[in-house]
């Protein structure tokens, strides 16, 4: 009988022994996943903050970046529109001259380059420009025409002589150009006074 107490007994105490050592097992294992929770949620933490404060940086820069070109954009529109309204004024400007005032303007130009054609026999396009031959015959007396024909548009003349080495073009286009290349600035004062310095 006292044998099968004492076997009882030791089988109580391993039995006593494996409950302790597996609570220090369970127990450790608690520890180790708490301290890995905290680990992990200390370095989530630290991601997440990296991320808001990477967030907001690139706001920031962004909203400067807008803020800076925004400006930068509207003044190029305001001076792409103001550019096509100039350009319209001065094709609707050259369009509506007379025949007498554009052959004028030729007269004056082509005055300029007369000596280059003396002696040369020529060929005339010409494209809205009211007695073109007449024209060009007054100021190059004596020069040969050797044709004269339509042109396409702009409204304007072309004369060239034989050889093509020498050439004269005077077209609406030419003369838009002259006046932006030469009085942008005044013609933009005068048709938009609001664009003045």
């Amino acid at each position: 009988m006292e044998e099968i107490k004492t076997s009882e007994k030791l089988e109580q105490e391993i039995l006593e022994d494996a409950r302790k050592k597996a609570e220090r097992i369970l127990k450790g294992a608690e520890k180790t996943i708490s301290e890995i929770e905290r680990e992990w949620k200390e370095k989530e933490e630290t991601f997440l903050a990296a991320s808001k404060q990477e967030i907001a940086e690139k706001k920031n820069r962004l909203k400067q970046e807008i803020s800076a070109s925004l400006p930068l954009e509207i003044k190029r529109t305001e001076l792409q529109i103001l550019n096509e309204k100039l350009d319209a004024f001065l094709q609707k400007f050259f369009n509506e001259l007379t025949g007498e005032e554009f052959a004028s303007l030729i007269r004056s130009r082509l005055t300029q380059v007369a000596s280059f054609f003396k002696g040369k026999p020529i060929f005339i396009l010409s494209n809205g420009v009211v007695q073109a031959e007449s024209l060009v015959q007054a100021i190059l007396p004596g020069v040969t025409i050797l044709s004269i024909k339509e042109g396409a548009p702009p409204r304007g003349i072309q004369i060239q002589s034989e050889d093509g080495v020498v050439r004269f073009r005077l077209t609406v286009d030419e003369l838009k150009e002259e006046i932006i290349q030469k009085y942008r600035k005044e013609v933009f004062e005068a048709l938009f006074p609001a664009t003045k310095g």
